[in-house]
């Protein structure tokens, strides 16, 4: 009878865990699914991979004039006229909404369009789900090594089912890219190769709110090798830009994302993550202001503790760089002007390291891997319920995430003791 109860217990685990895949594969289906119908207004179907594939067109059209996708919300009128002639002709289409990505993204869409739509779709769907499945593998190899501690079920279950993950999938958007990358940079950093890590993640050319705020954290904690190596691959990718897109194009897709930063284009507040989207959906508007100011304080004193800890970090643990790179990750999460529900897949490097901690610090390990979990279905319900709920809970993840880390991790993660779950 000693074992009923661990044996009934790996049941339980097992049956939710096939219930929530699922649920969560069925979900990534209907949404597929749904991307067959047309653009509408307001909506979010089809993501970034429309928005490429309209650029693409609309250079096509203007041979190769980049002003359009960057200035008066020209590339708003061209998505819908594109996708949902009807809509168009309705004038049902958004306005204020630029294309946001840089002019070289814009390029390579405009290059690929011998290829059809639909062909562009699944490939996407099929890259996407492989970029999560190795991220998943690097993501474990950062922690245990080559071939020690095989990944349970749940632990999968918990990656893979991830609500931000699905619902990136679901509207094809490009969080497991940056994910998968994320993923390499973390595991090339554990194996002490950080200038290619470093490369490797400043490769990011489609994320350009994403590398100062890594790069610049990393570069506080010491790890100057991985920052340098962001700067190489950030000026290698903006040379191969200028050079096949010109200065003209890169000078109005800067405006235009200073546009972004100052509110001046459209954007669903509800569905931005950090601090701002809370403020701005919560706050009565006379308060915004100030909430925003006291945001900034907020970021710079948990920036400071999270440079204040990394040295203690390097004091108990031969893993410092890539755990510092996950609490940089979170720390964007929280204080970048602009980041999607999708995008807190970037939590999952760190949510990994606490599913594997043991004791001593198993509790707090729990509660903020349980607390990461609430914040995906907290983001992802997000535009159903007309407000931001994420910064709050993230932050208290992150604050239990950095004392974990703060107290060792020499005792609770060498190879002899990591257990299986």
């Amino acid at each position: 009878m000693e074992n009923a109860r661990p044996f009934r217990s790996s049941w339980i685990l097992l049956v939710a865990g096939l219930i929530w895949l699922v649920l969560g594969f069925s979900m990534l289906v209907l949404q597929a699914w749904v991307q067959r119908g047309a653009w509408s207004f307001g909506s979010d179907r089809g993501g970034d991979l429309k928005q490429h594939y309209a650029v693409g067109v609309m250079l096509q059209n203007s041979s190769g004039n980049y002003t359009p996708l960057y200035r008066n919300f020209v590339f708003s009128k061209e998505i819908t006229r594109i996708f949902s002639q009807d809509l168009y002709t309705e004038s049902l289409y958004l306005d204020r909404h630029n294309y946001r990505y840089s002019p070289l993204i814009a390029w390579i869409s405009w290059k690929l369009l011998a290829l059809p739509y639909g062909l562009w779709v699944k490939v996407w769907g099929v890259l996407s789900i492989a970029w999560a499945v190795a991220g998943f593998v690097l993501i474990r190899k950062a922690e245990t090594g080559v071939g020690e501690v095989p990944p349970t079920f749940l632990e999968a279950v918990l990656f893979l089912g991830f609500p931000p993950l699905l619902y990136g999938f679901s509207i094809f958007q490009n969080a497991p890219l940056t994910l998968f990358m994320a993923a390499a940079a973390a595991w090339l950093l554990k194996n002490r190769h950080a200038w290619i890590a470093g490369f490797v993640f400043g490769s990011i050319c489609y994320k350009p709110q994403l590398l100062p705020y890594i790069a610049g954290i990393m570069l506080l904690c010491g790890q100057w090798r991985f920052a340098i190596g962001t700067g190489l691959a950030s000026g290698f990718w903006l040379g191969m830009g200028l050079l096949l897109c010109g200065a003209e194009a890169h000078r109005h897709w800067l405006e235009s994302l200073l546009e972004i930063v100052h509110g001046l284009q459209g954007d669903e507040m509800e569905t931005n993550m950090p601090w701002k989207g809370f403020i701005l959906t919560v706050l009565p508007e006379n308060f915004h202001s100030s909430g925003l100011m006291m945001t900034h304080i907020l970021g710079l004193l948990s920036l400071g503790l999270l440079v204040f800890f990394a040295h203690r970090i390097e004091k108990h643990s031969q893993w410092r760089p890539h755990h510092i790179f996950y609490l940089a990750l979170l720390w964007w999460l929280l204080f970048t002007p602009h980041v999607k529900a999708y995008e807190l897949v970037l939590a999952l490097p760190a949510m990994m390291l606490l599913f594997r901690m043991t004791s001593p610090h198993q509790t707090m390990a729990r509660a903020a891997l349980a607390l990461f979990y609430i914040s995906g279905f907290a983001v992802v319900s997000c535009r159903f319920v007309g407000f931001s709920p994420g910064a709050p809970l993230v932050t208290g993840a992150f604050l239990m995430t950095l004392s974990v880390l703060s107290r060792g991790l020499e005792g609770s993660l060498s190879p002899n003791k990591i257990s299986s779950q």
